[in-house]
């Protein structure tokens, strides 16, 4: 995988080594966008702060349930079941298209079943993706250092799953906060350097004659914590740096990973959350993170699955000639109910003769609609007590 050579001897690249990124991928003629990619992607990970706000909007997303609805429940159930592994790698890197400026997975399908299954063939890494204007391109390295870039549209439609964001420069957000990570690692260098100069420099104050002596006698102080010196030698303990210095470090610090998590989150302080959930940790993360940003990866997922992968899967498994499948994808919102206050609204509407669907009634007791294959329980009104 390709590294921009300036992070293979550091963690982070100086300001210019990301300046000299940056214009390499906005140039129109011999455009590169493998630099600025590879310092996005190194920045997404080593910063602890940006990847965790990253990982607080990717759980988000994953911490929902989905389906597949339409009008016919049967055939919704199959097309959930043959698409699952292509959505959920859909979710998972949904967000490279809002912090890097595109996503892009290649597909393939299997027909030894009967059925035309899609199976994933290729995700595709921000280094391998460059966006231009509204259309997507495909990165490949060739020999001699020279590049190939080959469009999306002069593919097969049916063979990419993929999203660009509407920015008008190359990066996505993580552009944004670029300079924002690299300075604040340079502080976190400096600010080591101030903590190793809080404890301050010690001089020795000695007559020309006594000045080895008292050399060598600092250096025992400071190796077994005493020394002998002559009534004429006098150690004094200088302070090099400031207390302010410290607020000052804080502050900048502070006032960088704020703007970080603006940027990614829309909020700033955000707690970390759990990397997997059920529906309650996702009612959780919906009220930490903005609503808005979270609602809008929720119908960019939704327009990208409905009009690609479903459209594809119909034309492909029923209708050849279909411009659109009559089944659509959603996300599954469970909220918290009064259970108790939903059974005494029951009762109150039977006695007054006012006609439930039964599946509604069910759902407001938080309970499974019996069939004919499900063991019972018979309830003794009188204690409440389950009979088998």
């Amino acid at each position: 995988m390709y590294i921009y050579e300036p992070l293979l001897l550091k963690l982070f690249p100086t300001i210019d080594q990301l300046t000299l990124a940056a214009r390499y991928a906005d140039v129109e003629q011999g455009r590169d966008i493998r630099p600025l990619m590879s310092i996005l992607m190194r920045i997404a990970t080593a910063s602890p702060r940006l990847a965790g706000n990253i990982l607080t909007r990717q759980t988000a997303i994953n911490s929902l349930s989905w389906t597949v609805t339409g009008e016919d429940p049967d055939e919704a159930a199959a097309i959930k079941l043959r698409l699952k592994k292509i959505v959920s790698a859909i979710l998972k890197n949904y967000l490279n298209a809002p912090l890097y400026g595109a996503f892009c997975i290649e597909v393939d399908y299997d027909t030894t079943s009967g059925e035309i299954f899609p199976f994933i063939k290729k995700i595709y890494k921000p280094i391998e993706l460059e966006k231009d204007d509204s259309t997507l391109n495909l990165i490949e390295d060739l020999p001699g250092g020279r590049l190939s870039r080959t469009s999306i549209s002069s593919k097969a439609a049916q063979n990419f799953i993929y999203a660009i964001d509407e920015k008008s420069w190359i990066g996505g957000i993580l552009r944004s906060v670029m300079y924002h990570e690299v300075l604040k690692n340079q502080t976190i260098q400096e600010w080591a350097t101030f903590n190793r100069k809080l404890k301050g420099l010690i001089q020795a104050k000695a007559e020309d004659a006594d000045k080895a002596d008292a050399g060598d006698a600092l250096r025992t102080f400071i190796q077994d914590q005493y020394a002998v010196t002559s009534k004429d030698v006098e150690f004094i303990f200088n302070e090099l740096t400031s207390s302010k210095a410290v607020d000052s470090f804080e502050k900048f610090r502070d006032g960088l990973n704020n703007d970080v998590s603006i940027s990614i989150l829309g909020q700033a302080n955000t707690s970390e959350l759990p990397k997997q959930g059920g529906s309650r940790a996702a009612l959780q993360i919906m009220q930490l993170i903005s609503a808005d940003i979270l609602y809008s990866d929720l119908l960019s997922l939704k327009g990208i699955i409905d009009s690609q992968l479903l459209m594809y899967d119909y034309q492909l498994n029923v209708d050849k000639k279909a411009k659109a499948s009559p089944y659509e994808f959603s996300f599954i919102f469970d909220e918290a109910q009064d259970v108790e206050g939903n059974a005494r609204m029951l009762e109150i509407a039977a006695r007054m003769g006012v006609p439930i669907v039964k599946s509604d009634a069910y759902k407001k007791l938080a309970l499974q609609v019996p069939t004919d294959t499900d063991e019972l329980l018979e309830l003794n009104t009188n204690t409440a007590a389950p009979q088998v």
